[in-house]
């Protein structure tokens, strides 16, 4: 369509409607293998680069991080070598190592309980209850702990429902340990202060969390054999927190 039929809506000139074909399009009567590539063959090509580069790169990144001891095929003493993605056991030989690293590093253990101080005796009462269904150990407890109806803090909210389960009757107390966990497998002695491990599965009400960020809404938590670090306060239990057991014994 000329410039002057757009202006004035008059019918398309003859040489408009018989102009040749803009540029890129396929000639008329061309053999298709002389028609002009489109564009979706450009874009192809540049796909593939783009997946030959991913995978480049990813098994690079592979042999970088995929080290392993290999045995000698004569037997002998693994020996350390380098292998990449690309190799047909490389996978399961760095398992492999991992488990044997994990088998060979020394593995921290918790001393043997023995009450010795009046709070210890505490716990020991408690946990020795808790662990023959006996509804009298919430005698070893202070007054029930209700769950808020407005946001709090989080150390609150896990007071709050720490004490919740320590009161669940079905739970059961499978060991003591003096102190809380370091983070890092062990124990860190704090004085007055329990590890709990025991054994339970169920639901814990949810308490809203205030942050710095606004709230966290209540929501109800499926919790399993957790550890539960309390305080002995007066003479009588209080929990803290609950945690999920970071101990590789």
């Amino acid at each position: 369509m000329g410039k002057n039929d757009r202006l004035t809506n008059r019918k398309p000139s003859r040489q408009a409607i018989t102009a040749g074909p803009p540029p890129g399009a396929p000639v008329p009567g061309a053999p298709p293998e002389h028609a002009p590539r489109g564009r979706g063959m450009v874009w192809a090509w540049v796909l593939l680069a783009v997946v030959l580069l991913v995978v480049g790169l990813g098994t690079a990144a592979g042999v970088a991080w995929v080290t392993w001891e290999r045995a000698p095929a004569g037997g002998g003493a693994a020996v350390p070598t380098k292998g990449g993605v690309n190799s047909a056991r490389s996978m399961e030989e760095f398992w492999e190592k991992v488990e044997r690293d994990a088998a060979a590093r020394p593995r921290w253990k918790p001393e043997p309980w023995v009450p010795a101080s009046a709070d210890d005796r505490v716990i020991d009462r408690f946990a020795q209850l808790r662990g023959q269904a006996d509804p009298a150990a919430l005698a070893e407890m202070g007054p029930a702990r209700a769950f808020p109806k407005h946001p709090v803090s989080q150390e609150e909210a896990d007071a709050v429902q720490t004490d919740f389960l320590l009161r669940v009757n079905k739970l059961r107390v499978t060991r003591v340990l003096r102190g809380e966990s370091d983070g890092r497998g062990g124990l860190k002695a704090t004085p007055g202060r329990y590890t709990l491990q025991t054994k339970w599965t169920g639901e814990v009400p949810g308490v809203a969390v205030r942050t710095g960020d606004g709230v966290v809404p209540a929501d109800e938590r499926m919790v399993h054999n957790l550890d539960l670090v309390v305080d002995v306060r007066g003479g009588k239990v209080v929990g803290v927190r609950a945690e999920v057991p970071d101990w590789p014994w």
